[in-house]
């Protein structure tokens, strides 16, 4: 076969020979069906040679290389749809998501695959069970496995950027972040009660520049209300400047003469200018003598729970060589006289005691400092005229001193949420109210209440009080109350209508609406106290002594504590016995017993003795029973006729057996 013409265009008279591809021809009847002819072309034809395997290769080969670059364009095509139409995006950084939302796929290793977003299921599934799988519908139905989910996370287009991710399209976080700390992180300058970092420091002066980088650099200083220091060795010579923080005031009580010492000691108070204002803070009370150091000072903060009307602090410090009786009676009396004139103050009492065991004489306080503050002693105290305040924690010590800090925490947790709110339902009395409820009784035909009942006086009084509260709840309005548990009992609507208006005329910024609306608030709450003063004596007269020893306790703050008897239902039965061993006489023995000889009984030498049948009568003796020692033939039931037996001695532990 000659292959030279191959490739070549046929001639005229070839094409004339040959069949057109696009000449109209007459379409054959079944007769006229022609007979296939074997070689219709000539093999020489381009239609009848074979394909060269070379171009067949390059062919295949640029087809694959073009269907991975349509692979490569469409995955980040159907990433970007996806993210826009769905919120895949979601998955952009975070696998824990991942494996969250196809956990429930997992348990479930099948095709009915859990539709998280939309709350449905695929059903009428007949496939073969597959690897777990997360099912998305946009316009299609796209299956992602796990790992596909984790292959997408890692090579998103934005793996650290967040995209604003719908409300309902969110994962819902289980819990929350609670706890004491997270709370007074929160609440930052403005803890619930005074946060304190106290210890002893041994010399403050060479340990000013660690104490200025803890108070910038580190919360527990910076957030802190209150810091106390003893042994600060400061003296007359050492000016403020050396030893003053800033935004903090400083408050010091140096050892002076009195003290019998020349050196040493030392008192400290720093207090946060964001926590209390300066113009807020008072001194009561400063002592120095051998026995103990004493400062009191008195703080109104920017926020305290209501139940408390502002914050004392006590700093103390006890020298080792001090007398432990003379500390605690100046400690006991500075305390009461502090609670005696401000018996709703916050009372706060620090400092190093050494020796001394301030709970004997602060009974009604409690102490707050669980660590170890030198060595494996605890010397540096904190109390509280609250429970249930605070959570102590160790801190590093300042600079060599020998002594660890020790930071208080407060967890205290207000009256108000502790107790929930009463709901009361009051009526609203007025002059209207009055006239109407005169008008009803003078229309009364008082007769068609009486008549029926005759001469029953207690039907009569029931008839009459149901009429007259009948009267009352359809003429005297009502409204709902809620009550506080943390509201004191003189506050009435008006004042709180005006601290209302306090508020908002502070925000205005109009000084002098402002002084007239604390001038008229002053004297409210003075008309407010002096009402609930006159109620009270009111009740005292009428002799309603339960209503005054209510509104005393209200008043004072006094909560009996819940008292809980100790002891079983044995032990109560023997009180019973005891106790009523008077109130019934005992059946008569028979005639013939040998009990009624007190000789023939056989008494031990040690524990109690032996219970004696007693013979009742109409004649008793009036004579006294011996003392010195125990009759046993006295006995008031006991006829006069019997003659008198010989007497028996008892130690005092028998007769207590």
């Amino acid at each position: 076969m000659d292959n030279s013409g191959k490739g070549t265009t046929p001639s005229e008279q070839e094409e004339e020979t040959l069949p057109g591809v696009w000449k109209k021809r007459k379409r054959p009847t079944e007769d006229d069906t022609p007979v296939k002819e074997t070689d219709t072309l000539p093999e020489d034809h381009d239609y009848a040679s074979a394909p060269d395997p070379v171009a067949v290769d390059l062919v295949l080969q640029e087809n694959t290389l073009l269907r991975e670059e349509i692979l490569q364009l469409k995955q980040p095509t159907e990433k970007l749809t996806l993210e826009h139409q769905f919120g895949i995006h979601r998955f952009a950084g975070l696998d824990s998501d991942i494996r969250f939302y196809t956990s429930s796929s997992q348990k479930t290793p099948n095709c009915v695959c859990s539709h998280r977003l939309q709350g449905k299921k695929r059903e009428n599934c007949h496939e073969p069970p597959t690897a777990p799988a997360y099912t998305v519908q946009v316009h299609w139905l796209i299956e992602f496995l796990e790992d596909q989910l984790l292959v997408l996370s890692s090579t998103a287009v934005l793996p650290h950027a967040r995209h604003g991710i719908p409300r309902h399209l969110r994962r819902r976080r289980r819990g929350s972040r609670a706890g004491a700390l997270r709370r007074a992180r929160r609440r930052c300058y403005n803890p619930v009660l005074t946060s304190v970092v106290m210890g002893n420091v041994r010399l403050l002066p060479n340990k000013m520049d660690e104490l200025t980088v803890l108070t910038r650099h580190q919360r527990e200083y910076r957030e802190c209300s209150v810091m106390v220091f003893t042994e600060t060795w400061l003296t007359t010579l050492t000016p403020d400047t050396l030893v003053s923080l800033d935004g903090f005031h400083l408050i010091r009580a140096d050892r002076t003469a009195e003290s019998g010492k020349k050196k040493g000691g030392g008192l400290a108070l720093f207090l946060n200018d964001r926590w209390c204002n300066s113009g807020h803070i008072t001194i009561k009370e400063q002592i120095c003598c051998k026995d103990i150091e004493l400062l009191a000072v008195s703080m109104r903060p920017c926020y305290l729970p209501r139940e408390f009307s502002h914050a004392i602090m006590i700093a103390a410090y006890v020298p080792p060589s001090a007398n432990a009786d003379a500390a605690c009676d100046v400690l006991h009396s500075a305390v009461c006289r502090l609670q005696t004139q401000h018996p709703q103050a916050l009372l706060l009492v620090s400092g190093d005691f050494n020796h001394v065991s301030p709970p004997s004489t602060l009974y009604t306080f409690t102490q707050y400092v669980t660590c170890h503050t030198r060595d494996n002693k605890i010397l540096d105290l904190f109390y509280a005229n609250t429970k249930e305040a605070y959570n102590s924690s160790p801190l590093p010590p300042l600079g060599r001193s020998d002594h660890n800090l020790v930071h208080l925490l407060p967890v205290y947790k207000p009256l108000v949420h502790r107790e929930p709110a009463v709901t009361r339902t009051v009526k609203k009395w007025s002059k209207e109210t009055e006239e109407a409820l005169k008008d009803c009784f003078e229309s009364t035909v008082w007769e068609e209440l009486s008549d029926p009942n005759g001469e029953d006086i207690d039907s009569l009084t029931n008839c009459i009080t149901d009429y007259v509260n009948f009267c009352v709840e359809n003429t005297v309005p009502t409204k709902i109350v809620r009550c506080f548990s943390n509201n004191k009992p003189w506050i009435n609507p008006d004042i709180k209508a005006l601290l209302k208006e306090k508020k908002r005329v502070f925000r205005s910024g109009d000084k002098d609406e402002l002084k007239a609306v604390q001038r008229e608030l002053r004297r409210k709450i003075r008309e407010g106290k002096a009402s609930y003063r006159r109620k009270l004596e009111e009740q005292l007269q009428q002799n309603n002594i339960s209503g005054v020893w209510k509104g005393l306790k209200t008043i004072s703050g006094h909560k009996k504590p819940d008292s809980q008897v100790v002891g079983d239902q044995k032990w109560v039965k023997e009180l019973n016995l005891f106790f009523n061993r008077f109130d019934h006489l005992p059946d008569p023995p028979p005639a013939q017993t040998s009990l009624l000889n007190p000789l023939s009984v056989a008494l031990p030498k040690c524990g109690p003795p032996p219970s004696l049948t007693l013979i009742p009568s109409t004649t008793f003796s009036s004579q006294p029973p011996p003392t010195g020692s125990f009759d046993c033939s006295y006995n008031p039931f006991t006829p006069s006729t019997q003659p008198p037996c010989s007497s028996l001695s008892f130690t005092t532990a028998q007769v207590r057996n």
